[in-house]
This record gives structure tokens, sequence and C-alpha cells, in this order.
């Protein structure tokens, strides 16, 4: 599944159809969806190339989320920290991050 959809999005391109905010924030939420680990490094890697991860709040939180859903804690937390703007949806979605992986005692220490 997440090979389709990598395909399609690869496909919008070729075609010159360049992704909004709203195709890269479904494109992060399916791999975390899928479970695709694999796939979670080149989206960040599109999405940071592109200049959109310290542009856009809302792709930067879908980002931290997908690593969140995905249990890869120290990418979340690397993402969350190089936002340049943080608002309370960061901080949930952080938050959210180390209690659903186990982690609910850290959520004390991210201040």
């Amino acid at each position: 599944m997440i090979q389709f959809q990598h395909m399609n999005f690869n496909e919008m391109q070729r075609f010159g159809i360049q992704p909004d905010s709203l195709t890269l924030v479904s494109l992060a939420s399916i791999v975390a969806q899928l479970n695709g680990r694999q796939s979670s490094r080149p989206v960040h890697g599109f999405i940071m190339r592109r200049g959109w991860l310290m542009g856009d709040i809302v792709i930067g939180n879908a980002v931290v989320d997908m690593y969140a859903k995905l249990g890869v804690l120290g990418s979340a937390r690397a993402v969350f920290e190089g936002l340049p703007i943080i608002d309370v949806i960061s901080w949930n979605t952080l938050i959210t991050c180390y209690a659903q992986n186990g982690h609910a005692s850290d959520d004390g220490r991210l201040h």
C-alpha cells in the first residue's frame, strides 16, 4: 500500500503537479497509519528540501505525529525542537507521543 501511495505521489510530480500542504499532511498520516518506517525518511526529506517544515506549522506537526505513531521518539523530538514555531498542537502531539510509547513519566521533562 505504501508503495502504491509513493508511486502515485511520484506520478503526480512527473505530471508537474506539485503537492500542497494538505497533500503532505495526508502523506505523513498515511505513512504513520501503515507503519511505514522506511517511507518516513523520504517523506521527511522531501518536506525538508522544499522548506515546508520551517514554513508551515501544520506540516511540522504532521511530521512529529508521523514519527510519534511509528514509535521513533528521537526523530519526533528532533523535528519538534527544530520547529520555528511551537503551538499547543505541537506540545500535545509530543506529549501524546511519549505517553503512547510507554514513556508517560517522561512527558513532565518536556519543557
